[in-house]
């Protein structure tokens, strides 16, 4: 990890003074805890002036038998594969940008105990069974659950979507031990955990029979009928005029024909055909074939070669969630194949998912349907590290909060706001955001109070909640559209996943983005990106339609390599790093909102619209970075710039190298609405 990237001249931002190194204090795991899970958090004091942090965990007081070490730049830890079970002690120091190192702190001594409560399921046992030995280990924890050995399971969870599905359980571990569970039901999942905490589920693969997606290759296309005619690309898989796929039909996307799991170039990334249209005929080699319809739109992407997926998504369901759930693990966890989302974790705290990969099955041309990891207001926020997402049909990794819609400002301090997505607490701090000019009204408020609402008008009950902060608002907050959408909205600024990481994992052949974040204290490192359909990394937020939001605040994007990405019709002038705000219509937003952003060390190879965009961002560092290619030519006539800084203000540009072959219309392109721009 390169050092400097927040120590900044006098005439850039200073993000944080230069100081002395001080010595951090351990906070978690405290001096003598025990703990039934075997992949603890580690938190400590942040450190002002620290650049990177080391963490060493040991088996003895001296650090003589180390266990693991590893540099970080957040006050947050976690080991990427389970300790062993015993007594450890652990350790910390921070480092300056000039490598100078403070004193370790005292060595803290914790505690890693194996439950004694052991179930065991047989090889072979059906959900019931399964299911039964699980509910009765959640009676006896802290407990154990162990699969057999190497052992293979066919089946559908029975009166449940999820095989293992639990409420407010605490200290239970699942242990596939390198088990396969095959799900005869397209649609279920393995686990869900609601109102948990310390669950572990680990060493386990999942596969669908039948998969929850087809993809036919397309033969031809006719302009008068608007239909598309398409063989089977794999025979085995689920044909498109069957109940399953009919029933749960949702859209799909253009594939590529020579690459499997890519999307197809400069097309739509979300695309539409009508179920009821499927007509099933022979062809001449005796094989069905399927015509689809789509619209007139649509029809001018579809061209014969290229491949196109129905996901079987309609009504799905996730391979593992967690709601209101703390200190959740998945680790080493193989699915192919997924209905909706991988990896959910709803309105919780510290998920973590280690080893776990997503892959495509041999002759699926495809892996999964949805999210690989969806995050919403966790206060802090996933561990991801050592992952594989390949093949997926949305964003690989999505952290957002939503913003609440505001009813009505009923004095200078009180609102009345929607109970959907409400979760604000006395205490909390928030902001108010314009999203018609894409404005912050209110930076930072403080809740004061709630109390829940229900009244009446016009014969139509409305339920809320009544918030009141402890200053009166700087202006009108705007409730008079008939649409909430457009009014004012609130968003909390507790829950916004603080202290994430997303650490030496792949994303490849990924539906829109690699990496969609809204956060915190966050670091995104050593990762790898390969043929992204529009952007690797992207801080944005989404005021249209979802109202996923809202801006991020420090956040480290270091040493990844992003390779042959921004592809579609969505990624036009896009970069492939990028910090950006958007207002609705998809327009850019106004207010500089991102802060605190470090962009050192990525490759990114192969890119089109920019390898790096800056834009809507108070204090950022885009520093020692490689943009090139081994292509001779874009693959279009748009512009094309390597760093783009726009609608920003203090930000250091240095160190950057570009060896791209291809015709730049900029290297570098500094707009000018921006203020305190310094390159070396």
């Amino acid at each position: 990890m390169p050092l400097s990237v927040f120590a900044l001249t006098a005439v850039a931002v200073s993000m944080y003074a230069q100081v002395d190194p001080g010595i951090p204090v351990p906070t978690l795991p405290a001096d003598g805890e025990v703990s039934y899970m075997p992949t603890p958090d580690f938190f400590w004091s942040e450190v002002e002036g620290a650049e990177e942090y080391e963490i060493q965990i040991a088996g003895d007081p001296s650090f003589e038998s180390i266990i693991d070490r590893d540099h970080i730049v957040i006050p947050r830890y976690v080991a990427d594969k389970p300790l062993p079970w015993g007594g450890h002690y652990w350790r910390v120091r921070s480092y300056t940008a000039d490598g100078e190192a403070s004193a370790f702190s005292e060595p803290v001594r914790f505690e890693l105990k194996r439950p004694e409560n052991i179930y065991e399921i047989p090889d072979g046992a059906d959900a019931q069974t399964i299911q039964s030995i699980i509910a009765e280990a959640v009676k006896n924890t802290p407990a154990l659950v162990q699969f057999a050995v190497n052992g293979h399971y066919r089946l559908t969870p029975v009166g449940q979507r999820e095989l293992i599905k639990m409420k407010g359980v605490e200290n239970l571990i699942v242990d596939g031990r390198g088990s396969t569970v095959v799900l005869t039901s397209a649609l279920a999942g393995l686990a869900e955990f609601i109102n948990c905490k310390s669950i572990l589920v680990r060493d386990i693969t999942v596969e669908f029979d039948p998969m929850p997606f087809t993809v036919g290759v397309i033969e031809a296309v006719d302009e008068d009928t608007r239909t598309i005619t398409m063989r089977m690309d794999n025979p085995g898989m689920i044909p498109f005029d069957q109940p399953l796929v009919q029933n749960h039909w949702e859209w799909g996307v253009l594939l590529d024909g020579d690459i499997p799991g890519k999307l197809a170039d400069d097309a739509p990334i979300v695309m539409w055909t009508e179920a009821e249209s499927v007509a099933r005929s022979a062809g001449e080699d005796g094989e069905p074939r399927y015509t689809v319809r789509t619209s007139k739109s649509y029809l001018p992407y579809f061209k014969p070669g290229l491949k196109w997926i129905q996901f079987v998504r309609a009504g799905g369901g996730s391979l593992f969630r967690t709601d209101g759930s703390e200190d959740v693990t998945a680790y080493e966890i193989t699915n192919y194949g997924i209905s909706a989302g991988h990896y959910a974790a709803l309105g919780g705290t510290r998920l973590k998912v280690l080893h776990c990969h997503s892959r495509m099955k041999e002759g699926n041309w495809f892996g999964n349907n949805a999210d690989g990891l969806h995050v919403r207001s966790n206060k802090i926020g996933p561990w991801v590290e050592g992952c594989s997402f390949e093949g997926v049909g949305d964003d690989a990794i999505a952290f957002y909060s939503k913003g609440i819609y505001i009813f009505e400002q009923v004095s200078d301090r009180t609102l009345l706001v929607d109970r959907t997505m409400f979760n604000l607490e006395p205490g909390d701090r928030a902001t108010i955001f314009d999203p018609r000019a894409g404005t912050l009204v209110e930076d930072e408020i403080v809740v004061e109070s709630v109390q829940p609402s229900s009244e009446v008008r016009d014969g139509v009950r409305r339920e809320g909640f009544l918030v009141t902060f402890t200053e009166p608002f700087k202006a009108q907050i705007e409730t008079s559209n008939e649409d909430p959408l457009k009014n004012d909205q609130l968003f909390g600024r507790e829950r916004i996943n603080h202290y994430f990481a997303i650490r030496h994992s792949n994303f490849s052949k990924i539906r829109r983005y690699g990496n969609v974040i809204r956060g915190a204290h966050g670091v995104i490192e050593g990762n790898t990106y390969e043929h992204i359909s529009d952007v690797a990394i992207n801080l944005r937020n989404e005021p249209d339609l979802w109202r996923n939001g809202l801006h991020s605040e420090k956040i480290w994007i270091l040493d990844n390599t992003i390779l042959d990405s921004g592809f579609s019709r969505g990624s036009y002038g896009q970069g492939q790093i990028q910090a950006i705000m958007y207002r609705l219509g998809y327009a850019n937003a106004e207010a500089r909102a991102h802060r605190d952003i470090v962009i050192a060390g990525n490759t990114i190879l192969n890119w089109q619209e920019c390898a790096i965009r800056v834009s809507n961002v108070d204090g950022a560092r885009i520093v020692d970075n490689t943009v090139g290619s081994d292509l001779l030519a874009f693959d279009n006539d748009r512009r094309h710039v390597g760093i783009l800084v726009d609608n920003s203000e203090n930000v250091w540009i240095s160190g950057n190298e570009f060896i791209d072959p291809r015709t730049l219309d900029a290297e570098i392109e500094v707009t000018e609405n921006t203020d305190n721009i310094v390159q070396e």
